[in-house]
């Protein structure tokens, strides 16, 4: 059996320290140079988030904006379309006086201008 002060044994153990010790030195350089690296990334990417979050919160207000005039809009179609029935409505009660006052304009005779006044009268109340 071997002791374990022999010189054989110390030189085993010394080689694992030193292969342990490497491991744990590049291990801590590739662990630095990824850190180094990603920090730079990791700025420029919260910088990229910054401006999204900008341009998101911008398109938002503009979209607001967008839904009050939309509203708006369609506030102005109904009061139109409305307006329109009521003028449509009034043009329809209003059809006899006018086709009454066309009899009376394209009348020729004195008959049928009294009559076409007679007409007139009698729609345009």
């Amino acid at each position: 059996m071997t002791d374990e002060n022999s010189p054989a044994q110390r030189s085993r153990l010394t080689r694992w320290s030193l292969v342990v010790v490497a491991v744990f030195v590049v291990a801590t350089g590739a662990f630095g140079a990824l850190w180094f690296i990603e920090r730079g990334n990791h700025k420029t990417t919260a910088d990229h988030l910054g401006t999204a979050r900008a341009e998101v919160q911008d398109a938002k207000t503009k979209l607001a904006n967008m839904a009050k005039r939309h509203i708006d809009v369609q506030n102005r179609v109904k009061k139109a379309e409305q307006e329109i029935q009521k003028h449509e409505a009034d043009a329809a009660a209003n059809k006899p006086c006018t086709d009454a006052g066309h009899e009376l304009v394209t009348a020729e005779e004195d008959a049928a201008i009294r009559a076409a006044v007679r007409q007139l009268e009698a729609r345009c109340k």
